[in-house]
């Protein structure tokens, strides 16, 4: 999985992802928004990511972008 760090309405960001999904590439989009407004968790002891009712291990994100 990549893990994709974008703001709201970052077009360039949309059409990296819809590359990667037209592929089946598992890919998640967290807005800087996302860390402010929504429930944002991150939790050391599981290795895992929540945002509002989505888990994300951290051994799943094989790449980063930003």
């Amino acid at each position: 999985m990549i893990l994709i760090f974008s703001y709201l309405g970052d077009y360039t960001t949309d059409v990296v992802i819809d590359w990667l999904k037209y592929y089946n590439y598992p890919v998640f989009r967290l807005n800087y928004s996302d860390i402010y407004e929504s429930d944002f968790k991150i939790d050391l002891s599981n290795k895992a990511i929540y945002v509002e009712n989505k888990k994300i291990y951290l051994n799943e994100i094989k790449a980063v972008w930003f």
